[in-house]
This record gives C-alpha cells, sequence and structure tokens, in this order.
C-alpha cells in the first residue's frame, strides 16, 4: 500500500531539511524550496529551476500541494469564509388576525448580506458581495399533524458564487448558486 502525500505547506522548514538529509541532498534545499512556496508562491516543483531536477523529482514523489485552479492560473482553494450578517423578519398569526383567518401560521422574510472578502491568501481570489432575499410562507395545520408551507429562494435571482466554494475556480467568476427556485413543502407529524 502506498503511503499518502503530504501536502509540502504543512510541515516545517526542520521538517523539509530533515527529508532532504534522509535523502542524501543538501539541508539547504529546505530553504529554496521555501522561498519557492512563500516568496514566490510557487506550487509547481517542476518550476523551481534552481533546484536540481532529481531533487524536484523526489519533491513530487513524496509531496502534493492543494490544486484548485483560480483565474491567474495558480492554484489554490479559499481558505477564509466571508463575514456576513443575516436578518430575518416574521409576521406570526398570533399577532395578527388577518393571517389567523386565512389559515397562515407565519410569514417569513430572510436577507442574508455577504461582505466582499478580500482578506485573502496567496492562493485565493477575491469575491464581490452579494444580496440574497427568500420568502416563506407556513400555513397552519389543516388535518391535524399536517404542516405545509410555500418558499420562494433567492426572489431577485442574485447571482453570487460564495467565497468558499469549490466552483469559484471556474469559468470567469465561478459556477454560482442557483438562481430564484420555488419550494412546497408538506410535513406530517404521527
Amino acid at each position: 500500500m502506498k503511503a499518502t502525500k503530504k501536502d509540502i505547506r504543512q510541515i516545517t522548514k526542520l521538517e523539509l531539511q530533515k527529508f532532504f538529509l534522509d535523502h542524501h541532498a543538501p539541508k539547504f534545499r529546505a530553504q529554496q524550496v521555501y522561498e519557492w512556496l512563500w516568496k514566490q508562491h510557487q506550487l509547481d516543483f517542476n518550476k523551481m529551476t534552481n533546484i536540481p531536477l532529481s531533487q524536484r523529482n523526489l519533491l513530487k514523489d513524496n509531496f502534493i500541494s492543494t490544486n484548485a485552479k483560480t483565474p491567474i492560473g495558480d492554484y489554490g482553494i479559499a481558505m477564509t469564509p466571508s463575514d456576513k450578517i443575516k436578518t430575518k423578519f416574521i409576521l406570526s398569526s398570533v399577532e395578527n388576525n388577518i393571517l389567523s383567518k386565512l389559515k397562515i401560521e407565519d410569514i417569513m422574510l430572510k436577507h442574508t448580506f455577504s461582505f466582499k472578502q478580500d482578506n485573502i491568501s496567496f492562493i485565493e481570489r477575491s469575491t464581490e458581495s452579494y444580496n440574497v432575499i427568500d420568502f416563506e410562507i407556513r400555513f397552519k395545520s389543516l388535518i391535524n399533524g399536517l404542516n405545509s408551507a410555500i418558499a420562494i429562494n433567492n426572489v431577485f435571482n442574485q447571482e453570487y458564487t460564495p467565497h468558499t466554494s469549490r466552483m469559484r475556480g471556474l469559468g470567469p467568476t465561478g459556477v454560482p448558486n442557483p438562481g430564484r427556485s420555488f419550494a412546497i413543502s408538506m410535513k406530517y407529524n404521527f
């Protein structure tokens, strides 16, 4: 069984020095690799040209780097989600006789604001802010134990891609979340 390769960015410089010494290579190679990774932001071992080919192959055979393509051709995965403000407004039939007469339990309006995320690492790209509004009406039980609701998600059909989406690297803005959608739900409690 083949050993699992470790992400090279998850080991210390001392561990990398030991790795090179264990493979009969000079320990200063660890400093060179670290400069490629953290100063030059280079994750492709083939492009670390001041390291001999045999030692680049040794790195490829023993280590990986997390790969997800960014628009400039580099690789990386989003590390930090964007900050969000979530607000929910509920109009309940307990407080409103009109809703009660219409057999409506409550009406809910949900708003999510996601801030622009530009506090990123070198392997990420920034994402723009967005607003999403959802609307839901929950009905009172007409039959004992049967609850129902209708909902419209993303009411204004906002196109957005969350910062931590694994689909951000596809196309110029990534694969957006679904647009407006409608849902009808029924739940029976026994």
